[in-house]
Formats: structure tokens, C-alpha cells, sequence
């Protein structure tokens, strides 16, 4: 990610410049991290600029806020509205967009409701994961957070530590990244990505429960049923990699990336990799040609 070519973050309804877009340091939301956000991709296509399944990405970080039993003053469409402005804003033409409620210093007691409400929107300049990029992956020590201490199915900024802690392991020990388990050793996901593997021909996936939803992972089954390959949601154990020949992760900020390795375990090589490779440059197709058939995923910018 790069911040250099960013002038300006939306805040509160505000243009600020870049410099002068801070926060106190008693912020409820730095101390007890009570913030709720979303990562939002703004691709170039063949044709002009397309931001990647906005509305969707927008109901959820109200979801994600309604966790603190506190409502947005801003609506939807302005939501988006803001979004669309950033961007023109900072002349992107490709990115990233990190939309973040927040709260204000007005408390140090742990309930943030009597705190003012922040939203910011920050651009990223951010480009694409080579298609050739493998990822080499360990177990992490660090199990996947519970649905039984958080909500796993929102993303609030709190969550997060796990995926903080588990990356920083994994580069430790000299992995790209880790694979965290869940409370009950099943396979859940990457810090920051939700985990494929395929198997026998078919494309197999964590289900719901103890992993975030991720959009991207949503438009990846949906993508690879129309490719006429079979889709199960299920649970997955280490033992299951036995008999993968396939592995890849998906997410806003890393597309789609083949998973090369996890610990002494390889998988096919990038150019083996058949159906990860399908998937992957379909879905790449899909946004740089504005394929008629997923228009409804995107938020077209005018050229």
C-alpha cells in the first residue's frame, strides 16, 4: 500500500488534508478499540474506474456499528455519496477506501455511547497482487476468535489483534502469512483473508460461524458456481490437506492468491494450479471487462 499520492480524507462530512486528519489520544476507540470499518476496492477496469460491491460493503459497516447499540447519523446513500467524493477528490483511479467509525475522547468508562460518533474516509493507493504471487503459509499458535467472545461476523476494529498477532508470528518464523484455527481446531481463515482449498475437483471453504464472511470470498463461491465448480462450505481440518492439491485465499485487499505451502505441506506449483487459476483470472476478467452478467457488483465512476 502506498500513501503518497493521497491529498484528502473525508471526515465527518469535511475535506481535510491529509496531515491534519488526526484524532485525540484519549479517542474511546484507541484505548478500547471500539471501532467499526470496512476495506473497499476501487478497481480500474478496461473502460474507467469501478468501486467493488459498495452497497454491500456500506450495509455491513452499519452492521458492524450497530455492535455498539449506536446508530449512524449519516445515511446510506450519503455513506456512499462520501465515498464517491473521496475518490474524485484524490484523483484514484485505482485503490483501496478505508471507511472507519469512530469515537471520541469524551469518556475513559469502557461504554462508548455517550462519545461522539466519528466517520472517516480514507484513500489508499493500492494495486493489484501479481497473478504469479504464491503465498507460504504456517499454523498459527493463535486460535481464530470465538464467536462466543465477539462478533465475528462484523468487522470491528477489536477483532482485529487476533489477525495482528497471527500475521506478525507467521512473518517471524519466516512464513508469508499464517492459517488460524478455531476453537474447535477446525480450519478458519487467514488474518486478513478467508481460505479456499481444492479437493478432488472441488472447490471446498470454511463455513459460516467462526470466520468473517468476507464479500470477496461471497463473489468467489457465486463466481465459481457459475463456472460449473462444485462449491461446499464445510468444515475443514488440517487432516483434509492431506488430499488438497490446491490452495488460495481471497480478500479485498489480496484478490485472489494461490497458497503455495502450509508449513512442510505443498500444493501444485502457480502454473499447475488449474482451477485456482480459473478462478482467479475470471475474476479478474469479470471487473477489467465489466462483464454484463456482475454489473450489479460495481459503482462506476465517470472516465
Amino acid at each position: 500500500m502506498s500513501l503518497k499520492d493521497n491529498k484528502f480524507v473525508w471526515l465527518n462530512g469535511n475535506m481535510v488534508d491529509w496531515d491534519k486528519a488526526t484524532v485525540h489520544c484519549l479517542s474511546h476507540t484507541l484505548h478500547y478499540a471500539s471501532g467499526a470499518f470496512e476495506g473497499i476496492r476501487l478497481y480500474k477496469t478496461r473502460y474507467r474506474s469501478a468501486i467493488f460491491r459498495l452497497d454491500e460493503h456500506i450495509t455491513r459497516l452499519i452492521f458492524s456499528l450497530s455492535a455498539f447499540h449506536v446508530e449512524s447519523p449519516w445515511s446510506n446513500a450519503e455513506i456512499k455519496q462520501a465515498i464517491i467524493d473521496t475518490i474524485k477528490v484524490n484523483n484514484l483511479l485505482e485503490g483501496y477506501i478505508r471507511p472507519i467509525f469512530f469515537f471520541g475522547p469524551e469518556t475513559v468508562q469502557v461504554d462508548p455511547r455517550n462519545c461522539s460518533l466519528n466517520l472517516a474516509i480514507i484513500p489508499v493507493s493500492l494495486d493489484l497482487v501479481p497473478h504469479n504471487n504464491c503465498l507460504r503459509l504456517t499454523v498459527s499458535s493463535f486460535k481464530r476468535i470465538s464467536n462466543k467472545a465477539t462478533f465475528v461476523d462484523r468487522k470491528l476494529t477489536g477483532n482485529y489483534i487476533n489477525s495482528v498477532l497471527a500475521g506478525q508470528e507467521a512473518k517471524l518464523k519466516g512464513f508469508d502469512d499464517a492459517l488460524m484455527l478455531d476453537e474447535n481446531n477446525n480450519i478458519a481463515e487467514c488474518p486478513i483473508a478467508n481460505f479456499f482449498i481444492v479437493s478432488q475437483g472441488i472447490l471446498k471453504t470454511p463455513k459460516l460461524g467462526s470466520i468473517f464472511g468476507g464479500i470477496t470470498r461471497d463473489s468467489i463461491i457465486e463466481l465459481a458456481k457459475n463456472l460449473n465448480i462444485k462449491v461446499l462450505e464445510i468444515d475443514l481440518t488440517l487432516s483434509d490437506l492431506e488430499v488438497t492439491t490446491e490452495a488460495f485465499v481471497s480478500g479485498t485487499a489480496m484478490g485472489v492468491t494461490q497458497v503455495s505451502q502450509i508449513d512442510d505441506h505443498k500444493f501444485l506449483s502457480c502454473n499447475e494450479a488449474s482451477i485456482t487459476n480459473n478462478i482467479r483470472d475470471s475474476f479478474f476478467n469479470l471487473i477489467f471487462d465489466e462483464q454484463e452478467k456482475y454489473k450489479n457488483w460495481f459503482t462506476f465512476l465517470p472516465s
